[in-house]
């Protein structure tokens, strides 16, 4: 009796981590650290929006804390870009956009200091 209820509870276990495994998505690029079911396809535009798209999703990422948010707390930090677009509105309007949509995917705006690593905290 024993040995078979260890058999259909091996069974179980087998079953559920196989369900579990098919149920994840692979990153879209193993390269760059990110939550995994975060997509950081940049979305079409000028030059100048997508960079601020990368610079703005780069920002929220360091801003937050989840599981290997430590890459970008150390590595990055807030990247404000290199003053080269400082008053490029498709820049600026690149990285309001990407900046919400990260932060706004990687957790809920619960306690969450926007001004943490900002320009005015030094």
């Amino acid at each position: 009796m024993n040995l078979k209820i260890f058999h259909n509870t091996k069974l179980l276990v087998t079953f559920i981590t196989i369900l579990l495994s098919f149920s994840c998505r692979m990153p879209d690029n193993f390269g760059f650290y990110q939550p995994i079911t975060m997509d950081l396809r940049v979305p079409d535009g000028p030059p100048e929006f997508k960079a601020g798209w990368h610079a703005g999703c780069k920002s929220a990422l360091a801003n937050r804390n989840f599981a290997n948010s430590f890459v970008y707390q150390e590595n990055y930090g807030s990247h404000f870009g290199t003053g080269v677009y400082q008053h490029d509105t498709a820049f600026q309007t690149g990285w309001r956009m990407a900046f919400f949509s990260c932060v706004a995917h990687t957790s809920t705006f619960v306690s969450f200091n926007s001004m943490q690593h900002g320009p005015l905290s030094k």
